[in-house]
C-alpha cells in the first residue's frame, strides 16, 4: 500500500505483537490482493489505522471463512476483523471502533422471476419467496433480519454466496442475500448477468461497519490506540484519499 502518510506523534499503544487478521480471500472491492500483499478498501483503511495507532498487523496465510473468523476472535486466536456490523453477541467478545463505512445488501433472484417479485415490498416478500439463501456468520441489519425471522426454516445457510449462485440457478432457492457492490460484481465477472439480477426494492442500508478487536487477546489500551488511529486518519485526509481512490475506480458513491 503506497498512500503517503503523516501520522500524529500522539500515537499510542505499546503493542507487544503484530495484530493478526484472518485472511478472507478476495472480496472485491473491500479485500483484494494476497494475504502478504493485501489491497482493497477495507485493507487499506485497516493498514492506515494500525500504522497510525503505533501497532503492526498481518493476515493469516490461509483463508478463514467469516463464521470461523468470528469464532477465532471470540477465542482470542485472532485479533482483528474488518467489515463488521455491531451485534450484542459480538460485543461480548470484541471491541468495536467507530464506524468507517456503511454496508448495503440486496436480494438476488433469477432474471426470469424479476417481474414476478417487483410489485411487492420487501416486507411482502416473506409470502412470495419459498426459500432464501444466506451466509453463515453474516448479519444483514434489522430490516432484512425481520424478513429472515419471518421466513424461519425457509432460510438456507451456506459458507459463501459462491454456493448460492448454483443453488439459485438450479431452482433450489428462490433468491439469496448479497452484499453490495461485491455480489453484483461477482455476478458480472462470472458471466451470470443475463441470468441473475438484484431485486431493486430489496436494496437496504444495513448500517454502520466497524473494525473489531478481540477482547481476549488485546487490552483496552490497544483498542483505544486503534480507535485513535481511525480518528487520526480521518482528520489528516488519509481516509478521504482511500475512499476517493475506490470511488473513482469503481464508480461507487456510497460506502
Amino acid at each position: 500500500m503506497t498512500l503517503a502518510a503523516s501520522y500524529s506523534p500522539l500515537l499510542f499503544a505499546e503493542c507487544n505483537k503484530p495484530l493478526m487478521n484472518g485472511w478472507a480471500g478476495e472480496w472485491e472491492p473491500f479485500i483484494m490482493g494476497t494475504h502478504d500483499k493485501p489491497a482493497g478498501l477495507d485493507m487499506e483503511i485497516l493498514d492506515a489505522v494500525v500504522k497510525a495507532s503505533g501497532c503492526t498487523w498481518r493476515s493469516t496465510d490461509v483463508v478463514i471463512p467469516w463464521a470461523r473468523h468470528l469464532e477465532l476472535m471470540r477465542l482470542g486466536e485472532l485479533d482483528l476483523a474488518t467489515g463488521a456490523s455491531w451485534t450484542q453477541e459480538r460485543a461480548e467478545y470484541a471491541y468495536f471502533t467507530r464506524p468507517y463505512r456503511s454496508e448495503y445488501v440486496a436480494i438476488f433472484v433469477r432474471n426470469k422471476d424479476l417481474e414476478t417479485y417487483k410489485p411487492y415490498s420487501l416486507q411482502e416478500l416473506d409470502s412470495k419467496l419459498s426459500s432464501i439463501g444466506t451466509e453463515f456468520g453474516s448479519t444483514y441489519g434489522k430490516i432484512m433480519g425481520t424478513l429472515l425471522e419471518a421466513m424461519g426454516e425457509r432460510v438456507q445457510r451456506v459458507y459463501s454466496n459462491k454456493q448460492n449462485i448454483p443453488k439459485l440457478l438450479g431452482m433450489r432457492i428462490d433468491g439469496y442475500i448479497g452484499f453490495l457492490p461485491h455480489d453484483s460484481m461477482r455476478i458480472n465477472k462470472k458471466g451470470y448477468a443475463d441470468k441473475i439480477s438484484l431485486l431493486p426494492v430489496s436494496v437496504v442500508n444495513t448500517g454502520d461497519i466497524h473494525i473489531m478487536l478481540s477482547k481476549l487477546s488485546n487490552s483496552k489500551e490497544v483498542f483505544k490506540a486503534i480507535e485513535a488511529g481511525l480518528a487520526e486518519i480521518k482528520s489528516n485526509g488519509i481516509f478521504d484519499k482511500i475512499i476517493k481512490k475506490y470511488s473513482d475506480k469503481y464508480a461507487v458513491t456510497y460506502w
